[in-house]
C-alpha cells in the first residue's frame, strides 16, 4: 500500500515537473520570438542607415575619382601594393594593361545585402576597345551566388586571358603562371575572393593602399602565423635536445 502511493505520489509530481517546464518553455519561447522581432526591426533599421551613409558618401567617392585620376599609374600601384592582388597581377602585361585604368567604383545592390558590382575605367590602351569593364556579384535568395561580368573586346593579338602557346621543343608552361588579373571578368569566375578584397579594403581606402601604409589586420595574422612557426621550431629543437 505504501509503496503504490509513493508511486501515485511521484506520478503527479512527474505531472506537475511537465506542466512547469512547458510553461517555462514557452515563455522561452515568447522572449525569443519578441527578441526576434527586435532583431529584425534593427536590421531593417541598420540598413537603412547604410543606404543613407553611402548616399552621403557619393559625392566623396566621385570627388576622390577625379583627383586620382590625375595621378599616374595610382591604381596600379595600389594593386600592386595588396598582398592579395599583388600576387595575381604577376604578369607585366597585365602590369602594362592596368597602367591605363583611372577609375574604379564599387556599387551595393539597392537593397544593400544582395550584392554589388566593381567597375573599373580606363583610357584609350593598346589591349582591348572596352573603356569599362565590370565585375558583379549577386546572392539569391537561395543561397547562391550568381555572377556576371563584362565580356572584354581584346585588339588582335592582344587577349592576356589566351593560354599560352609552347615554343617548338620546349615544354608547356605551368598553367598557373599564365593566369592573367583579367581572369576575374570570365563569367565562369565565381571566386569572389578578389572582389571582396577590392570592396572591402581597397576601395574603402586606396591612399593607404597606394602609399602602402601596413595594413595591421594582415600584419596580425601573418605575425601569428610565424610566431606559431617559431615556437614549432623551439619545440623541434628541445625535442631533439
Amino acid at each position: 500500500e505504501h509503496s503504490r502511493t509513493r508511486s501515485r505520489m511521484a506520478s503527479k509530481k512527474q505531472k506537475q515537473d511537465g506542466a512547469a517546464d512547458q510553461e517555462s518553455l514557452e515563455k522561452l519561447q515568447q522572449i525569443q520570438d519578441n527578441l526576434e522581432k527586435v532583431n529584425d526591426e534593427l536590421n531593417d533599421r541598420i540598413l537603412e542607415l547604410e543606404k543613407e551613409s553611402l548616399a552621403k558618401r557619393k559625392p566623396f567617392y566621385e570627388t576622390r575619382n577625379k583627383v586620382i585620376e590625375k595621378i599616374p599609374n595610382f591604381w596600379l600601384t595600389a594593386f600592386l601594393n595588396d598582398r592579395v592582388l599583388g600576387d595575381v597581377i604577376g604578369e607585366q602585361s597585365d602590369q602594362d594593361a592596368l597602367s591605363y585604368m583611372t577609375q574604379l567604383n564599387v556599387e551595393d545592390h539597392e537593397d544593400i545585402k544582395s550584392g554589388y558590382k566593381i567597375t573599373f575605367t580606363f583610357k584609350e590602351n593598346p589591349y582591348f576597345e572596352n573603356k569599362e569593364i565590370f565585375k558583379e556579384f549577386s546572392f539569391l535568395e537561395n543561397g547562391d551566388l550568381k555572377v556576371s561580368s563584362s565580356p572584354i573586346k581584346w585588339k588582335p593579338g592582344k587577349d592576356l586571358t589566351a593560354e599560352p602557346v609552347a615554343e617548338a621543343g620546349k615544354k608547356r608552361k605551368d598553367p598557373e603562371e599564365g593566369i592573367s588579373f583579367f581572369h576575374l571578368f570570365a563569367e565562369e569566375d565565381e571566386d569572389t575572393l578578389i572582389g571582396e578584397r577590392i570592396k572591402e579594403d581597397i576601395w574603402l581606402n586606396p591612399l593607404k593602399k597606394y602609399l602602402n601604409e601596413a595594413d595591421e589586420s594582415d600584419d596580425m595574422g601573418y605575425s601569428d602565423f610565424d610566431g606559431q612557426d617559431d615556437e614549432d621550431g623551439d619545440d623541434d629543437d628541445e625535442d631533439a635536445s
